[in-house]
């Protein structure tokens, strides 16, 4: 009996933390910001998406040109919590213009 207890304790708190992320969550795509300065000017969306991930908005403006936005926040159930943003824009035919805002935010 006690050797099946203590199996279903590890087996609980293995669930609890690979399941519950420890007390963590996270949303958004996590972007590198240090890949977002690195970026030059012409380079492809498709590219800039592939080292990015997937942004979470886009926004096309009535020139054609496009604001690809990418959005990451972590928080722990002791009250910390983080998130950056970044926006980058592009012109109608895809290429890579400029950052047009980063931003980072961290709560303790």
């Amino acid at each position: 009996m006690r050797a099946q207890m203590k199996r279903l304790a590890v087996a609980f708190t293995a669930l609890t933390l690979f399941a519950g992320g420890g007390g963590c969550v996270s949303m958004g795509t996590n972007y590198d910001p240090v890949a977002v300065s690195q970026i030059a000017p012409g380079t492809p969306m498709a590219e800039v998406i592939a080292l990015l991930g997937e942004p979470n908005s886009r926004t096309t403006l009535p020139d054609g040109a496009t604001h690809l936005m990418w959005l990451h926040s972590t928080g722990t159930a002791w009250g910390t919590a983080e998130s950056r943003a970044a926006v980058l824009s592009f012109d109608r035919q895809g290429k890579f213009i400029q950052v047009v805002t980063t931003n980072q935010t961290r709560i303790n």
